[in-house]
């Protein structure tokens, strides 16, 4: 307007390509948390059969994660940020897949890995946890793997047991039946003399 061209201030250019960035960067993060909620946030006992998508959700973002290069400091430091959760996501799913899964579970056994976890005691039951308690306590698991390894087994062992037991009580009953219901021998015998 006076004839004065307007001020070059590069480094304000630099600063807000450094904010876009950065916001770019936590944008991936939001992103990789809505994602997660919308499966964490599923019941786990209907989710316990469906740990393969987990495993999808952590190798896309495990890529996504790749893609960071050392130019770009903000995007780097949040794909090491992601890379630290999915790692201990990654460590605890084969567990999910075994061992914590509850088939055959009683609510007390329910209630002992809750309380090996670090959960109040009362404050979850087989209807209320979803993954997402699990994912939150990936430590946990990890630290008492050998405690909820025992607990399956235990639970386990007693269901076959009483499958053992059934099984045998059907089997004596229709051996017993079948007694029953043969004619005897003498029967034969008379008969065929007449």
């Amino acid at each position: 307007a006076l004839g004065v061209s307007p001020p070059a201030f590069p480094q304000l250019e630099e600063v807000q390509a450094d904010v876009m960035s950065t916001q770019a960067s936590w944008g991936s993060y939001r992103d990789f948390l809505t994602e997660r909620d919308n499966l964490a946030h599923k019941d786990w006992l209907s989710m316990r059969d469906q740990v393969w998508k987990i495993e999808d959700f952590l190798a896309k973002w495990e890529g996504a994660c790749s893609g960071a290069n050392a130019h770009d400091p903000g995007k780097t430091a949040i794909a090491l940020v992601l890379l630290k959760e999915i790692d201990a996501y990654r460590r605890c799913l084969p567990y999910l897949k075994s061992i914590m899964r509850g088939m055959g579970w009683e609510d007390n056994h329910w209630a002992q890995m809750f309380s090996l976890l670090g959960f109040k005691g009362g404050s979850l039951t087989k209807e209320t946890v979803t993954l997402s308690h699990f994912l939150d306590k990936a430590d946990a698991v990890m630290a008492h793997v050998e405690q909820i390894q025992q607990l399956d087994a235990m639970v386990s062992e007693s269901i076959t047991k009483a499958a053992v037991k059934s099984l045998t009580a059907t089997v004596m009953c229709n051996a017993r039946m079948d007694v029953q219901q043969v004619t005897p021998l003498s029967s034969y015998v008379g008969t065929s003399q007449r």
